[in-house]
C-alpha cells in the first residue's frame, strides 16, 4: 500500500469515526455514556454508605456482586481491565465482600498477605481503613489544610497541582485534620490491620 492510499485509508477511518461520535451526540449537543471505573469505586461507595449511616441489605448485595463480578481468576482485582493484580485495589474489594457478609476466598486472602497487606497499600485505602477504624490516622502522612493557604508563587502551592489532584488532595487533608471513625465490627489484622 502507497503512503497516498494509507492517507486515504485513515481519512476514510477518521470520517467514519467522526460521522459515529455525531450520531452518538444529543441535539443539545452533549453525549451520555457509561462511566466506568476500577473496583475501587465500587468498594469506596459501601465504605462511604458505611461512614455515612446510609447502608442497606439490598445495595450491600448488588455492590458485592459488582465486585465479585470484576474479580480475577486469581483472586484480585486490577485498575484497568485485564491489568495486572493491584494490592490496594485488592484490599478495599476484600474490605467491602466482608463488610457485605461475602468471604472473598482463600486466593484473594493470599494474595493480600504475600504482599504486605494494608501497610504495603496506598494512602487512600490507608485512608479509607482509617475511616474505618481499622488503621491509626496518626500512621498516614500529614495532608494540612492549611496548604491551600499558601498562594501561586509559594515554593509549594495546591495551584501546582493539577485539577484532579486538587480535587483529591484537598478533601483528604479535611478528612485527615477531623479524622472521623465509624468502626465497622470484622476482624482485618489478618491482612495488617491496625485498629484504632
Amino acid at each position: 500500500m502507497t503512503a497516498v492510499e494509507e492517507l486515504t485509508r485513515l481519512d476514510r477511518t477518521v470520517e467514519k469515526a467522526t460521522e459515529r461520535l455525531l450520531e452518538l451526540q444529543h441535539p443539545d449537543g452533549w453525549w451520555v455514556g457509561e462511566l466506568e471505573s476500577n473496583a475501587t469505586m465500587i468498594a469506596e461507595h459501601l465504605f462511604w454508605l458505611h461512614v455515612l449511616g446510609l447502608r442497606d441489605a439490598e445495595t450491600d448485595r448488588r455492590l458485592a456482586n459488582d465486585l465479585l463480578a470484576r474479580r480475577r481468576d486469581d483472586g484480585t482485582w486490577s485498575n484497568w481491565w485485564d491489568g495486572p493484580a493491584d494490592l490496594s485495589t485488592t484490599i478495599e474489594s476484600y474490605v467491602a465482600l466482608k463488610m457485605a457478609g461475602v468471604d472473598a476466598g482463600e486466593k484473594t486472602l493470599a494474595y493480600i498477605r504475600r504482599e504486605g497487606g494494608i501497610p504495603q497499600s496506598r494512602v487512600f485505602t490507608k485512608c479509607f481503613m482509617a475511616l474505618l477504624g481499622q488503621w491509626p490516622w496518626q500512621r498516614i502522612v500529614p495532608i494540612p489544610p492549611e496548604m491551600i493557604l499558601l498562594p501561586p508563587s509559594a515554593p509549594f502551592s495546591i495551584y501546582n497541582f493539577a485539577c484532579w489532584a486538587r480535587q483529591t488532595v484537598v478533601p483528604l487533608s479535611v478528612v485527615w485534620a477531623l479524622r472521623p471513625v465509624r468502626l465497622i465490627d470484622i476482624d482485618l489484622r489478618a491482612i495488617g490491620a491496625r485498629p484504632g
